[in-house]
């Protein structure tokens, strides 16, 4: 029951989602905004905490506003948040020498999935268009808005073998002529494009078991490398650490501390104009450095 108030265990969520957002920004200062968009987890990792901060939102907006309406987006949208925070651990399966080649397969699948739904999509809308032009054709009794959208979902339903499309039988022709769109359409979905997807499936399953070592030993060193871009310290206690990082990163600028790697210049003063005379003290420097090392 809707209370309009903030629980407990709400507002410590709230505490963890700031320190994760924080703990991504550290990553991706640390490893470069390119290469951090380049992992498939960190881009999840955006999506889930989009989710989140959205969550944080709608639930501030129906504790002010008291509306239940609103409080209901808000638990949608953190549902759909949790699915994806653990699908996220699904990234540590790289650990282990069995999980880590099957979360390889379920990637490669998972893409081409999304080239399968490009391709179906096609056909699904062009479909839906047609079935949709020969139901609302002539009768005038039928709003094309409501056809569209009941014939969309008796499509997609149908893929599954959920539902079945209904036709006006009080005109033959046109009740035909429905049945024989919907027939090509579950013989082109169901028989030819999902065989293409399971035939798809087989050969990444195929390609990714032939060297599964292989595979699986550079998804762990990719990912102990990652985890070094990390905070030492895990959410919500990143945020803190990143907030010490860059205070002591800007006094060590205001007060510009020497890096004690550089060759100390004030041993041979201030006299080096050009690249080659700075090359020659260098040298003479290291010289000297070697002969009071043998001494």
């Amino acid at each position: 029951m809707f209370s309009g108030k903030l629980t407990p265990v709400e507002i410590l969520i709230m505490v963890m989602v700031c320190g994760l957002i924080s703990s991504e920004v550290g990553q991706s200062l640390k490893t470069g905004l390119r290469k951090y968009l380049s992992s498939v987890w960190n881009l999840l990792d955006m999506f889930s905490l989009a989710l989140q901060v959205i969550w944080l939102v709608l639930l501030v907006v129906a504790c002010t506003t008291h509306s239940h309406a609103v409080q209901a987006a808000s638990n949608d949208v953190f549902g759909v948040a949790c699915v994806m925070a653990y699908v996220r651990v699904i990234a540590v399966f790289s650990t282990h020498n069995k999980l880590g080649p099957l979360q390889i397969i379920i990637l490669r699948i998972i893409k081409d999935l999304a080239l399968f739904v490009v391709v179906a999509f096609v056909f699904f809308l062009g479909f839906t268009v047609a079935i949709t032009r020969v139901m609302n054709y002539g009768a005038g009794r039928h709003d094309p808005g409501v056809v569209f959208k009941d014939t969309l979902i008796t499509l997609f339903w149908s893929i599954f073998t959920m539902t079945d499309l209904e036709a006006d039988e009080d005109n033959h022709s046109q009740a035909l002529f429905v049945r024989f769109l919907y027939g090509a359409y579950i013989f082109i979905m169901v028989i030819v494009l999902l065989n293409i997807l399971i035939a798809m499936m087989n050969n990444t399953f195929s390609s990714v078991e032939n060297q599964e070592q292989v595979e699986w030993k550079f998804h762990r060193i990719e990912l102990l490398h990652n985890y070094g871009s990390l905070s030492t310290l895990p959410p919500p206690f990143s945020g803190a650490e990143m907030l010490f990082t860059g205070v002591m990163k800007l006094v060590r600028k205001n007060h510009k501390v020497a890096d004690p790697t550089r060759t100390p210049r004030h041993l041979y003063g201030d006299t080096a104009s050009t690249k080659g005379e700075r090359i020659c003290m260098q040298s003479r420097f290291n010289e000297k450095s070697s002969a009071r090392a043998r001494e």
